[in-house]
């Protein structure tokens, strides 16, 4: 396949964005003996938001927002086509120097004919949760975190840290919540289970964040999660390590 995009500046802070994808596609379907293959064609167009600054983990102050509107289609066998619908949203507030409350809603739909799963799970979304465990048409998405400074160029204050390049540890206290459904995917309950859709799910907890040579970041979060609404009594603890920049 292939994908080509184009840019064009509204203002210093905000632009157009037109996206066009083309790919093959071949499916087994488990319900049936034949075997699915489709080009699928995509276009979309988005308006772009983006006043964030940045620190060495990621944002600080600032925000930034993405409008999408697309449309795919099969032009083999016409056995695909729909809509795709989204809002992004994130804002940063710096409350002091070091300290930042950073704040992300995200709503996603895909309308039609065999649309696709958006995913969700892992580190940099819903934590707690595996590396793309939660698949839907439809997601709902917040998450709020208070970002704080730990150790500000350990090297300076201990020598010997120097070498493997620590440019700082900050911590965060986090919340995620998210919100996945299918209409009429699947009438198994089983298999909507499997992909997590259906409920709400959360997560809260604590994480550490290394920066290393300035240019790489590490992540630990420990927490508790949520399978079935935001209960309490229900939480599960889990540990996760992953690598990324702040959302």
């Amino acid at each position: 396949g292939g994908f080509g995009a184009v840019s064009y500046p509204l203002s210093k802070f905000r632009r157009v964005e037109l996206g066009t994808s083309a790919a093959w596609s071949q499916k087994d379907q488990i319900t049936a003996t034949e075997t699915l293959e489709s080009v699928l064609v995509s276009n979309s167009v988005a308006l772009v938001h983006d006043t964030a600054l940045y620190g060495f983990n990621g944002p600080v102050d600032g925000w930034r927002g993405n409008l999408t509107v697309g449309y795919t289609t099969d032009v083999l066998n016409a056995n695909v086509n729909y809509v795709t619908l989204s809002a992004d949203l994130r804002h940063y507030l710096r409350i002091v120097p070091g300290l930042t409350f950073a704040s992300w809603g995200l709503a996603q739909s895909n309308i039609g004919r065999r649309s696709r799963l958006f995913l969700l799970g892992g580190s940099w979304n819903l934590r707690g949760f595996g590396f793309l465990d939660v698949r839907a048409r439809n997601i709902l998405f917040t998450s709020q975190e208070l970002r704080f400074p730990l150790v500000e160029a350990p090297g300076a204050i201990l020598p010997l840290l120097a070498p493997f390049g620590l440019a700082n540890i900050r911590g965060a206290a986090f919340f995620d919540a998210a919100h996945a459904w299918n209409d009429d995917f699947y009438s198994d309950s089983i298999a909507e289970a499997q992909l997590n859709a259906g409920r709400t799910l959360g997560a809260t907890g604590l994480g550490l964040r290394f920066n290393l040579f300035g240019a790489f970041v590490l992540r630990k979060d420990r927490g508790f999660r949520f399978r079935d609404g935001i209960q309490w009594d229900e939480r599960e603890a889990f540990s996760q390590f992953f690598f990324g920049y702040d959302f």
